[in-house]
C-alpha cells in the first residue's frame, strides 16, 4: 500500500481494475465533437473516528467515499459530470454527459 500512496495513478488503477487503455478511451469519448480539453478527477477518501466517554471507547466509525469527475472544455463552455461508481461504463457515461453539457449552445433569446 505504501507504494500506491507514492504513485496515485497505480493506486486508482489497482483499486478499480483500470488500465491506461481504458482511461484513454474514456478521455477520447470526452474529446469527441471538437472539445479542446478533458480531464478525469479521481477521489478516494477514508475517514475513521473514535469517541471516548470517561476514558473508554464509546463509539467508532469508518467511512470510505470514492468517485470520478469528468471535465470537458469546448471553446468557452465547460461541462462536468461525476459518478460515485468508478467503473469503465459509468466513467464513459460521465464523459458523454460532460461532453454534451460543454457542447450545448446558448439558446436564450437576445434581450
Amino acid at each position: 500500500m505504501s507504494n500506491e500512496l507514492v504513485a496515485p495513478d497505480k493506486f486508482f488503477l489497482n483499486r478499480f481494475g483500470m488500465n491506461h487503455g481504458a482511461l484513454e478511451r474514456i478521455l477520447g469519448s470526452a474529446l469527441e465533437r471538437k472539445a479542446d480539453y478533458a480531464d478525469l478527477y479521481f477521489e478516494y477518501r477514508s475517514a475513521e473516528g473514535v469517541a471516548l466517554e470517561e476514558s473508554m471507547v464509546n463509539h467508532t466509525s469508518k467511512s470510505v467515499s470514492h468517485g470520478v469527475g469528468v471535465r470537458v472544455c469546448a471553446e468557452d463552455r465547460t461541462g462536468y459530470a461525476y459518478s460515485d461508481e468508478v467503473t469503465v461504463d459509468r466513467m464513459r457515461l460521465a464523459a458523454e454527459a460532460a461532453r454534451a453539457i460543454a457542447d450545448q449552445r446558448g439558446t436564450a433569446p437576445a434581450a
